[in-house]
């Protein structure tokens, strides 16, 4: 599935940001992650996700918390490449992390295996109160082709807000050439001046991405996976408020 917007949009854009108190706690540990590899997957993506499958394993075993992983796989002609857009859901981040890896055959498929070990350093954030935000789309999430795609957010005070549709990269699809994303308290994406519409596509991987904070801030309008996935670690712990939805399998 492809969301398609008909205009070109613009690269300006701001988003948002919270004050916080930060008290630090540490573990030192270790974890492994596995991965298997084949003709669409090469070893070194392969080892890439199992170092994150390891990262998430080592920050679970000292806190009990999940990090939210997604794998994009993108396909030009027969080209096939798998993407993982990650990032922390809980205040916690890996300090000097180091990986081990080797690759082992298990019943006739090749897997790799990484070992990362590092010290786990729990972060208790004291928000400013009152400033979440939740998102819906319209039609309950289930469109049919050439459908019209509409993002509502309900916040619970003025806020400044980023969205990016995520597949093979990630575009900045609001603020946009038609909307300048001021703060607002409530935000219907698109306005009645532009519309988004959906394409069927045989392998959808599409994910909106929702970024919010009080005061203006400043993102770029293209990311890379990797990229985009650093971002939005960092942003969260530092205060932003980062939400996800998923338009796979969404098309009728």
């Amino acid at each position: 599935m492809k969301y398609l917007l008909n205009q070109k949009l613009l690269s300006k854009l701001t988003t948002t940001i919270v004050v916080c108190l930060w008290s630090l706690s540490a573990w030192s540990g270790s974890a492994i992650g596995i991965h298997d590899f084949g003709p669409d997957i090469t070893e070194n993506q392969s080892c890439e996700i199992a170092k994150l499958k390891a990262t998430k394993q080592l920050i679970e075993n000292e806190l009990g918390v999940v990090i939210q992983v997604n794998d994009l796989k993108t396909c030009i002609n027969d080209n096939c490449e798998l993407n993982s857009f990650k990032w922390i859901t809980f205040p916690g981040i890996v300090h000097n992390s180091k990986y081990i890896t080797q690759i082992e055959e298990r019943e006739g498929k090749r897997f790799c295996v990484a070992e990362a070990t590092g010290t786990v350093i729990s972060i208790n954030k004291q928000y400013a109160e009152g400033h979440d935000f939740s998102a819906v789309f319209n039609k309950n999430g289930k469109y049919f082709n050439n459908d019209h795609m509409q993002i509502d957010i309900f916040g619970e005070s003025k806020q400044y807000y980023k969205i990016f549709l995520l597949n093979d990269r990630a575009v900045k699809i609001f603020p946009n050439t038609y909307e300048n994303g001021g703060a607002t308290k409530n935000l219907t994406v698109p306005s009645t001046d532009y519309i988004i519409r959906t394409v069927k596509e045989e392998n959808p991987n599409e994910i909106v991405l929702i970024v919010s904070h009080t005061k203006p801030f400043e993102m770029n309008t293209v990311y890379n996976i990797k990229d985009i996935g650093d971002a939005i670690m960092q942003m969260k712990q530092n205060g932003y408020r980062v939400q996800q939805l998923d338009l796979r399998k969404r098309l009728q």
